[in-house]
């Protein structure tokens, strides 16, 4: 059941992106790392992943991830923006936040160990796209 809620929650968030007022390209992560690779069509630079979580499994899930991630990072092979999902699929209603962010003052990306959760709708979700393509944009 619990694979079904997981399944159910990324369906969710790739109908999210297709209404979302951009055009991406949407796979599967290549890895187990994150649940989807995204670009965007218009300027293919421009690429993220997502990871979605359901709302109910989300603590312990995350927990486990952050520590996997810092490994990954330390190897060096953390090179793009991440977004979190937390999916409450019952009443089809998400919010997010970055797990891996752009930061400017660094110039690199950073894990982020607190969050700060906001409504995934197409107003936020564009303002985090803008710092996205801010990153790429920098280069």
């Amino acid at each position: 059941m619990s694979n079904f809620k997981e399944w159910r929650a990324e369906e969710i968030v790739k109908v999210f992106l297709l209404k979302s007022g951009y055009k991406f390209d949407i796979e599967t992560f290549p890895t187990p790392m994150f649940d989807l690779f995204i670009k965007l069509k218009s300027n293919s630079e421009i690429k993220f992943a997502i990871e979605v979580k359901t709302k109910s499994r989300f603590q312990s899930r995350i927990n486990k991830q952050l520590s996997s991630l810092k490994s990954y990072r330390d190897a060096g092979l953390i090179n793009i923006p991440v977004f979190l999902i937390k999916v409450d699929e019952r009443e089809e209603e998400s919010e997010f936040d970055f797990l891996v962010f752009p930061s400017f003052k660094e110039n690199q990306l950073l894990i982020r160990n607190e969050f700060r959760f906001i409504k995934l709708n197409k107003d936020n979700f564009k303002l985090k796209m803008d710092a996205v393509e801010k990153w790429y944009g920098r280069k």
